[in-house]
């Protein structure tokens, strides 16, 4: 079977404010499970003594699910600030169906981002960072190329980045660097036939030599 993702769980301060924001603004709706528990199996997973831990399940229309747990024996402030180069688990990615306008909505919610969606450089996706209201990183992705998978438009990407870096290298314009690959296959395919022109051309100055001797002798 291998390995599978089972959820990712996310630490919040405050249940009722987690699920505002990632059941009813994100739209991940639907709750599976909502329970608080405590027991010995807890106490040792979490390393925590006396835990005692309310935890909501909410599983979005693909089946991923995100595990929301509020420590209500142990709680705790969410940090200041949280950066995208902090060390440990980045961030949270959600595809939508229609990013801006749930940017517009989310902000009205009063959610911060980092800057209005934006288009990434293969023009594959739509994409931008907000902070849900513990400062969690969430993305947001909206794809735009529906036709092929995003390996596939890299990949492209990447083969012209490659082209056009060895095109002005060359010094030489693509079309005319293009030019000079078709000639070079022109030569190999002619490869075969250069013995042959070779004995022509030796046949040529025989010609050429016997008919300046029949010359000087008359």
């Amino acid at each position: 079977m291998g390995t599978r993702i089972r959820h990712t769980g996310l630490v919040v301060t405050e249940m009722d404010q987690a699920l505002r924001f990632y059941r009813d603004l994100l739209g991940i709706g639907k709750v599976v499970y909502d329970d608080i528990v405590e027991s010995g199996f807890h106490d040792k997973i979490t390393a925590t003594e006396n835990v005692r831990i309310h935890v909501v399940m909410l599983e979005a229309a693909d089946a991923n699910r995100v595990e929301l747990l509020q420590y209500l024996t142990h709680p705790a402030k969410a940090p200041q600030r949280v950066n995208s180069f902090d060390v440990g688990c980045s961030h949270l990615a959600v595809q939508v169906e229609n990013i801006d306008e749930m940017y517009q909505q989310m902000l009205r919610e009063g959610v911060q981002f980092n800057a209005p969606p934006q288009v990434n450089p293969t023009g594959y996706a739509k994409a931008t960072y907000c902070h849900d209201f513990d400062g969690t990183i969430v993305e947001l992705v909206q794809i735009l190329d529906e036709s092929s998978t995003i390996y596939e438009v890299h990949r492209r990407h990447r083969d012209a980045r490659q082209d056009s870096g060895a095109s002005s290298a060359s010094g030489a314009p693509k079309n005319e660097r293009n030019w000079h690959v078709d000639h070079r296959l022109t030569r190999s395919h002619l490869r075969p036939m250069t013995g042959t022109i070779r004995l022509y051309i030796v046949y040529a100055y025989i010609l050429l030599g016997h008919g300046t001797l029949l010359r000087r002798r008359r």
